[in-house]
Order: structure tokens, then sequence, then C-alpha cells
């Protein structure tokens, strides 16, 4: 069997890559074509196989498109007023439902709030699915009754109900007590009942196999707290369980109600995916290890939503299916298209059409359609139609020893067609700080190798995905052992002679961004400029932020470093240090990273007389999806590194 799907895949595709205009070299790409969004994204299919709805960016912002496959007809759902989309899914064949947020501000704190709209292309109208005028209600409190707002997320659907496509499970924390009820909500009116009550420090809540709601989880009182039903129908609180405490994590229920998937430490010291029995506290059968890399998620079955398979990060994003069906489908499609990181991401109810998205290191990324009755495999659409992979870098694992010996994967890319030595050179630690790199796609990293850069993202300890201890090496280490091995990845570039020691910049997004000003202080010659997007630069400030929030106090707890205060490695506190010109951008609407970080930096740097420059965006959020936002981002990168560290044209 699978030697058939993978030659009928093989011997029918029809990929059209037809660019917009001819591109001969990367620097004929222009900034523009990096900043546009992806297309394409979160396709889903309808049911019957008839028609695909996915997001695709017009006016500088995603909107969702539904078209038909047989006669080509589409149409295009309109969006809110500063409301972004986030997913969608079809709920049945006339009803699409998708998720959309925006930022806003409750008690002078920022948030991030979601809504759930619902679009009938029957009578394409668009709808609230959790209509306002029913979240207003009221509370007693010490000074009188008040009103309460909206809940802030509302698009938390925990069960999508296949054998009732009328009907989803949507959970949502509707008297703001911060324990979450269910609600099962009709999908073509928002009409509702409550199909549990709310529970004390449950926010989040997950069903088996059949439906029922059978585990939740959140923080009580400051702490995280897990609940879970078991077969014979008595609740646990699994804090006391050892297995709990070891570090092993629930992820959903197996087709057996007596047993549950977990994630934990395994025998490599990384996390593995396991059977265990919550009654008796023993495990069963180990299905996802590695002695390198950890399980990073679990994957759902793209119609029943059930755990199907484990998502891991080698070099590149990959998939290991413990159900026999979805690893025939996933193992034919790599098959047929190797070398490639291939996702399987949506089917018809029959299972005869297969949607897949296909994408490397120098790809974005081809959405195929896999008709199986036809044996023949289509390319839907390229995701950035403006970017030729033939013209884009490749993306080399390389390792380094830090300063202490420790080893730190990193990823290099080098411009197309350089002697790559003495480069111009950019070192960009990521976000997270607990994520990490890998060789995927990433428009800013080949944006700045089309100019001439060498670009070194490092894995710094802290960084997640290799095991629990180079993960936990992290914690309480801003500034610490985190920022060290940033640095010592730009020694290691200058020390193999790719980089030129007096050109060399440090770029970061979010909490790379407090690395990049960091790499200023700790280290003020190293560097002849820094770029900071979205990043933290008054520490306690940001720590006392983001201890308003539920479970805060528990997730702040390791921001710092060990035996320090948080003002001495605080890049608000110590611009003294800072010799060389900084860019700061900022979202103005930014939910995460609150821009009067970016106000008070730039301030406080000018007061010193430092050179300075704060790039105030109106919209984008802390991930900047906007492309006019990306583009004014990637243009004044590039007037910048070429002013301060001088990439040839």
């Amino acid at each position: 069997m699978l030697t058939d799907y993978a030659k009928g895949i093989g011997a029918l595709i029809c990929l059209t890559s037809v660019l917009a205009h001819a591109q001969e070299s990367p620097r004929d790409i222009p900034a523009d074509a990096f900043a546009k969004l992806e297309g394409y994204v979160g396709a889903h299919l309808s049911p019957d196989g008839e028609r695909i709805a996915y997001l695709y960016p017009v006016d500088s912002r995603w909107r969702v498109h539904v078209q038909t496959f047989a006669s080509g007809e589409g149409l295009r759902i309109p969006s809110g007023h500063r409301m972004d989309y986030n997913w969608l899914r079809w709920a049945n064949d006339n009803i699409i439902v998708m998720s959309m947020s925006f930022t806003a501000e409750r008690q002078f704190t920022g948030t991030i709030e979601t809504r759930l709209f619902a679009f009938d292309l029957t009578t394409n109208d668009v709808y609230n699915l959790i209509p306002p005028a029913r979240t207003r209600n009221s509370a007693d409190t010490l000074v009188g009754r008040v009103d309460l707002s909206p809940p802030e997320i509302q698009d938390n659907v925990i069960d999508w109900l296949p054998d009732d496509p009328e009907h989803i499970l949507v959970s949502l924390d509707e008297d703001h007590d911060n324990a979450a009820e269910v609600r099962k909500v009709e999908v073509a009116t928002g009409d509702y009942k409550i199909v549990r009550n709310s529970s004390q420090g449950v926010q989040r809540w997950i069903t088996d196999d059949s439906g029922n709601i059978r585990f939740g989880f959140g923080y009580r009182n400051s702490r995280f707290f897990a609940k879970l039903e078991l077969a014979d129908g008595n609740w646990i609180t699994l804090s006391d369980k050892d297995w709990f405490q070891g570090d092993w994590l629930p992820q959903g229920f197996t087709p057996d109600p007596s047993s549950i998937y977990v994630m934990g430490p395994g025998e490599h010291g990384t996390r593995e995916v396991r059977i265990l029995d919550p009654g008796n506290g023993e495990f069963g059968e180990t299905l996802f290890s590695h002695a390198t890399y950890d399980a990073d998620s679990m994957i759902q079955h793209p119609l029943t939503g059930r755990l199907v398979g484990t998502n891991f990060v080698t070099q590149r994003p990959e998939q290991e299916y413990f159900d026999t069906e979805m690893n025939v489908l996933q193992k034919s499609i790599d098959a047929a298209f190797p070398d490639l990181t291939n996702r399987i991401q949506s089917m018809s109810a029959d299972k005869r059409k297969i949607l897949f998205e296909s994408s490397s290191a120098r790809d974005p990324g081809v959405l195929y359609v896999w008709n199986r009755d036809l044996k023949a495999v289509d390319s839907f659409g390229m995701k950035m139609q403006l970017i030729d992979p033939n013209l884009m870098s490749s993306v080399k694992a390389v390792e380094y020893a830090s300063d202490d010996g420790t080893v730190i994967p990193a990823y290099l890319t080098l411009p197309v067609g350089s002697e790559h030595t003495d480069l111009p050179a950019i070192i960009v630690p990521h976000g997270g700080p607990a994520t990490r790199d890998d060789q995927s796609f990433w428009f800013l990293s080949q944006f700045l190798a089309s100019r001439g850069y060498a670009v070194l993202q490092p894995n710094f300890r802290g960084s997640s995905g290799y095991g629990y201890g180079f993960e936990q090496a992290g914690l309480g280490q801003w500034g610490g052992l985190m920022q060290d091995d940033v640095t010592a990845g730009a020694q290691w570039l200058i020390q193999q002679g790719i980089a030129d020691k007096d050109r060399m910049c440090i770029l970061g997004w979010s909490y790379g961004g407090y690395a990049a000003a960091m790499g200023l202080i700790k280290t003020p010659d190293l560097y002849q400029c820094g770029i900071s997007i979205n990043g933290v630069y008054n520490l306690p400030s940001f720590i006392a932020d983001d201890r308003q929030y539920i479970g805060g106090i528990e997730w702040t707890k390791h921001m710092g470093l060990d035996g320090e205060s948080a003002k001495s490695i605080s890049p608000y506190h110590k611009v003294d240090r800072i010799k060389v010109p900084l860019l700061m951008f900022h979202a103005d609407d930014d939910g995460r990273v609150e821009v009067s970080q970016a106000k008070s930096m730039s301030r406080r740097m000018k007061g010193e007389d430092k050179e300075v420059t704060l790039v105030r965006l109106k919209r984008g959020g802390h991930s900047m999806v906007n492309e006019a936002t990306r583009l004014t981002i990637l243009e004044n990168i590039e007037a910048f590194l070429q002013e301060n560290i001088g990439a040839p044209r």
C-alpha cells in the first residue's frame, strides 16, 4: 500500500512556480517580497472536500478566503475593525468557525483578547458565537455591584464534536473567577448550554475520545494545578502523584478510557511520550523517544481531533505517528517529497482528499491537494509567491563551544555567491527564551543574507528541544549563561574567519531584543550596533507586569539572574555601558511587551547622549503580522546596517 501511494504521488505532481517578475540574484528581490505575509495559512478542507478555506494577505493583513474546487469561484470574508484572524476551521459543509484577536487594556494591564466568529455560506452572514450581550454579567464587590466585561479569551474550542457537526465545545471564564466553564455551542446560532461548570484552578479542559470532559488544568494559588477523572468516574488531584511530580504531564486520552498519553523526561534526558494508567500510576508503552531531541507537542487527527502522533524538531520539524493510517499517509508523502518538511493539514470526511504543505529552509512552502481517487497531487499555491527558492540561502546546522565548554547548537545562513570570509555578520538570539530555532524558512534571516550578511542563530542554554538539562540550565540566567552562549557564537564566527570582527551587529525579537540590548552592555566592544524588535528593556517593570496575570508569579520566578537583582541585568538600568547605536522597533498594539518599555529606554538613552532610534509602529502585535509594518522594519534595518557595518551593495 505504501509503495502504491508513493508512486501515485510522485508520478502526478503538478507544480506551478511562476514568479511575479524575473530575479537574477538575491539582491534583486525587493524588501516587500520578504515582508509579505504568507498566503494559504491555516488552510482547511470542507468535510465534503468540495471547498477550501484559508488565510491570505490583503491590504497588509490576513483575510479569510473560500474557494470552490469545481468552479474555481471564490469569496473573501470581511474582517473586524482592528482585529486579526488567528485560525479557521469548517464546523460542517456550510459553516466556518474563525478566531480573531486584538490588543486591549484591562485595569492598566495590556491584554491579547480573542473572539470566536462563524461564517454561514448559505446566508453570507458573519456572526459572533459568543455574543457580547450574553457575557455582560455583574458581581458583588466590597464597594457594591459592578458590571463584568466580556471574557478575554473566547476561542478555546476544546472539542469539535466530529459526530455532531452542528455543535462545538468551548471553554471560557465568563464570570472572571479565574476558572473556566464549558459551553456546548450551536454553530448556526451561537445558542449554548453549560455542560461543565467552572472549577477552582482550572482554566483549560480536555475531553476524552468520546467527548467527555475528563481533565482540567491551570493555576490555583499561583501554583500549577491539574485534576483528572478516572474511568470509574472518580476525580483525582494530580499534585500528589509521583509521576506528576516527576514532570510527566498529561497530554490527552487514549482510545482506552482508563489510560492517558503523558509527556515527560525519559531515559535519554529528553521528553518522551508514553502511555500511563492514572489509576495505578503504572507506565505502559513508549510511543516516542529520541536520544537527542525532545518531543515537542502532540498531533491531533485532522478529522477527529484525537491524538495520533508527536511533533518534534531535529534540524527541521518532523512528525512521528503512532496511528497506523496517518503513519502510512505521512510516509507516502515523505517518499514523494524527500528532504522536505511535509505536514498534513486537513482532509475531507471520506479521507479521499488530503491537504498538505511542503517547505524547506530555502522554500517558504507550497500547499498541495492530493486527490486519492484521481491519483493526482496538484499544487494549490505558493506561500510566498515573490520568493524564488533557488535564490535563497542554505541554512547550515553548526555547533560551537561556550566559555565553559558547553556545546551550543546554532544555524548559520550565508549569502549566496559570496566568499564566506570576513563578512559583515549579525548574531540573532531567538525569543522565548524557552523556544528554539531550526532550519525552517524565516523571512528575516533570508532577507539579511540576501543583502550580504552572515546570520548566526544560536540555540543558547534555556532553549527548548534539546532535553531537560539544556533547557533548565537557562533558568535564572538572563544576562548570565544564556548571554554568554550568544557572545561565544559571535566570537566563534570571528575565529572561523567568517565574520569581520569590525562589522558585527546583534539583532533580536522579544527576549531576543533583551539579549541584543544586553549584548551591547555586557560586551560593549564586540558589536558595532544593535537592533531590537518588541524587546524587553526594564526587567523589574516587566516582571511586575507579568505577575498580574494568572500563573505569572510562577513563570516569572526564573526571570533574571540567580543571586542578582533584576536591575543588575536590566538594559534600562545599564544604558551607561552602551557605546554603539541601537535601533529599536515596537508595535503600539503589542499585547505581550508594552510599548512603554521601548519609550522609556529611548528616553533614558537620549538623556545620556547615547545614539538611539525608536521606530514606533501602529499595528502588528508582538509578532508583527502586518505587511506594511514588516516592510518598515526591513527597510530601516537595511539602511541602519549599511550605515554601521557597511555591507557592500
